[in-house]
Order: structure tokens, then C-alpha cells, then sequence
């Protein structure tokens, strides 16, 4: 089977699970948030349809298989829930589709009051489209630049830079096709870099993973009562399907994931702390804790990229330090 069946076959799977798994969660009256949560490990299986030596076409299968799982987790949430009056199944159905991307609350898809075209999301989509291949590009050109290959540590923050950059871009490209489509959406990065501490990071940074682990994990973990476990047990979620994600797609599983965001939790509790000093000292303060985020992304940062390495292997022109 080539390369182009075995992709079909696998997000054929992907959706015939998440659809068997709504249809079993809308009658049975107990056990929604276990059948929800539990489909992922089916899904996990999916992109294993694919030739472990397709590393891209594994992680870009994996990214739906993701996709899926949350939104299969959050419909769970949802039919658990008392409403007076519950939405249609054709409803249901029209929410499992991945588009917008990673939009997995159900009660955050919303369509545009105006369907109209407007002229400045055609710009926003050309300009960022425009600049999406520009940055591409110059990842191309930078991995023969003989400074870069000569020193790990140049080589890492200048792609940190780049990574900063295209993902900004590709936020603004993505609102930009969800409004043409009649979506009201946000941007998925919501310029991150301006963040003062790792929590308004996490904030800031895929608004709408930051959403779901809200919902479904903060949340019925106790939410502001018991912030310390909820923000301990979101990483954990986040740090266990990313180590999965990768670890599907390069065929290697070596624990850096998860490290980088089980790491990032005792991070947001440590700044939330600083940040309070602010009140007291001002922009002292500010200035002292965004330069900790800076320093803390810069090297805690390491750990992730060197599995975007493994799938995007351009990502690095020099050997990483990392086994």
C-alpha cells in the first residue's frame, strides 16, 4: 500500500472512532468523560497505519489524531452536562470536523454575525501566506550558514527567533482563512512574545489547547480552589500527548516532551509568585520576570525542538547537544 492509502486509510480510522465514540457517548447515561477520554488510546494507533519512514505524514496524522481526541473529550463534557436544550447530532457532527484547528470547545465555535467578504482578511491571508513562505525559505538558506553549524548554541536561538516569528505569521494566516470560512475566531498565538511571565506564556501561546485544558482538565480538577493541581495536571495532559504525538511520529520515545512541559508547570507557579511582588515594586519587578522568561524559553526550549528536529529535520543546522 502507498504512501497516499495509508494516509486516507488512517484519518478514514480516525473518524470512524471519534464518530462511533459520540454516537456511544449520546446513549449511555453513565461513564461519558471515561469513553471520551479513553477513545485516544484507539486513536493513538492511527498514524502507526503509516510507515514508520514517513516521519512528516506520521506527525501531521498525529496533529489530527489530537485534534480529534479533544474534541471527542470535550463532547463528552458536554453530554454530561443538564442544558435545556441540546444541540442536534448533525450539530455534533459539524464540530468533529478539524476546522478551525484545534477550536476543540464546543461552545467556543461560533460563525460570523456578517458573512460578507471583507477585503482585510484577504490582505491578512496574502500578506501572511506571503510571509509563511518567506520564513520558510530563509530556514532553508540559514542551514548553510557556516556560523550556525559551527556553534549549537547561535545555531538554536536564532531558529528560536524563526520559530517565533513563523508561528506569529501562521496564527494570522489561520484567523485569517477561519473568517473567510465564517468562523469568529481569535488568533491561535496571541502575540507570546510579549509575555511578562511563563504563565501569561501559556496564556498567550495556542489559546485554544489553553482552552480545552480549562474545560476538561483545570477545571473538574478543582479550578481556582486547587490551582497548584490543576496547572500541575494540564501540563501533565499536555506533556503526555505531546510525548506520545512525537514519539508516534519519529518512532522514538526518549522522554524530552515530556520533560519540556512537566517542566513548565513549577515554571507558571514560580512566576505567578514573582508577579505578585509587581504591586510592590513595580517595573523593577516586570522587567526582572520577563527577562527570567526570556532565559527560562531560551533553554527550557531545547528540549522541544530537539523532536521538531527529528521530524523536520532542517530544524537544526548544527548537532544538537541533546542525545
Amino acid at each position: 500500500m502507498n504512501l497516499v492509502a495509508c494516509c486516507i486509510v488512517s484519518v478514514l480510522t480516525i473518524y470512524a472512532i471519534t464518530v462511533a465514540c459520540l454516537l456511544l457517548v449520546r446513549n449511555v447515561s453513565r461513564g461519558k468523560r471515561v469513553i471520551g477520554w479513553s477513545s485516544g488510546v484507539l486513536l493513538a494507533l492511527c498514524p502507526l497505519l503509516i510507515p514508520a519512514n514517513e516521519v512528516i505524514a506520521r506527525a501531521l496524522v498525529s496533529v489530527l489524531c489530537a485534534d480529534a481526541w479533544f474534541r471527542s473529550v470535550d463532547l463528552a463534557r458536554v453530554l454530561g452536562r443538564r442544558r435545556a436544550t441540546s444541540p442536534s447530532l448533525l450539530q455534533y457532527l459539524e464540530f468533529l470536523i478539524p476546522f478551525p484547528t484545534f477550536l476543540a470547545v464546543f461552545d467556543d465555535r461560533k460563525r460570523r454575525a456578517s458573512m460578507k467578504i471583507e477585503s482585510i482578511e484577504i490582505w491578512r491571508v496574502a500578506i501572511a501566506g506571503s510571509l509563511v513562505l518567506i520564513e520558510l525559505g530563509s530556514l532553508h538558506l540559514l542551514f548553510n550558514v557556516p556560523a550556525l553549524r559551527a556553534s549549537f548554541l547561535l545555531d538554536h536561538f536564532v531558529k528560536l527567533l524563526l520559530f517565533v516569528v513563523t508561528t506569529e505569521t501562521l496564527s494570522q494566516l489561520a484567523m485569517g482563512l477561519e473568517h473567510l470560512a465564517g468562523f469568529e475566531t481569535v488568533p491561535i498565538i496571541r502575540r507570546a512574545f510579549l509575555s511578562r511571565t511563563v504563565g501569561e506564556f501559556w496564556c498567550r501561546y495556542n489559546t485554544r489547547v489553553h482552552r480545552w485544558l480549562q474545560c476538561n482538565v483545570f477545571v473538574p480538577c478543582g479550578g481556582l480552589k486547587s490551582p497548584v493541581r490543576g496547572v500541575v495536571l494540564a501540563f501533565f495532559v499536555s506533556a503526555v500527548f505531546h510525548e506520545l504525538m512525537f514519539g508516534i511520529a519519529t518512532s522514538r520515545f526518549d522522554g524530552y516532551q515530556f520533560a519540556f512541559f512537566m517542566l513548565q508547570a513549577p515554571a507558571v507557579l514560580f512566576s505567578q509568585k514573582i508577579e505578585r511582588l509587581r504591586s510592590r515594586y513595580g517595573a523593577v519587578i516586570s522587567s526582572i520576570n520577563r527577562l527570567l522568561t526570556i532565559v527560562w524559553f531560551s533553554i527550557s526550549s531545547m528540549l522541544f525542538f530537539h523532536g521538531v528536529d527529528r521530524v523536520f529535520h532542517l530544524v537544526y543546522t548544527s548537532q544538537p547537544w541533546l542525545p
